[in-house]
């Protein structure tokens, strides 16, 4: 008899160990579900994050093309106001040896 209350006991105890562990196993579940679901939610918002600085990136490559287009456009007035200056000075150089009637100062 004490040999079988001695194995009850241990029965008992056995099960109110398992029963701990299921609960913990039941905790350790809910705690792998909220971090799958983070990891989901995380994993979004990097997606998003990315698909923002490829936006940025596009952007960013369009205003190069335009800073690049609008230097080609300053050199290219750049040079033709260079040419007018040369102009304008072939024509002040006429005006004045007219002016002196065809002929240099010293």
């Amino acid at each position: 008899d004490a040999d079988i209350e001695s194995l009850r006991a241990e029965l008992e105890k056995t099960n109110a160990t398992l029963g701990k562990t299921e609960a913990e196993l039941v905790d350790t579940q809910s705690q792998l579900k909220e971090a799958e679901k983070t990891i989901r939610e995380r994993h979004q918002t990097i997606k998003e994050r990315e698909d923002d600085i490829r936006g940025l990136q596009g952007e960013i490559a369009r205003a190069k093309q335009e800073i690049v287009a609008k230097e080609e456009e300053i050199a290219r007035l750049t040079d033709l106001t260079t040419a007018q200056q040369d102009v304008i000075k072939t024509q002040l150089e006429k005006l004045e040896n007219a002016s002196r009637g065809g002929r240099r100062d010293p």
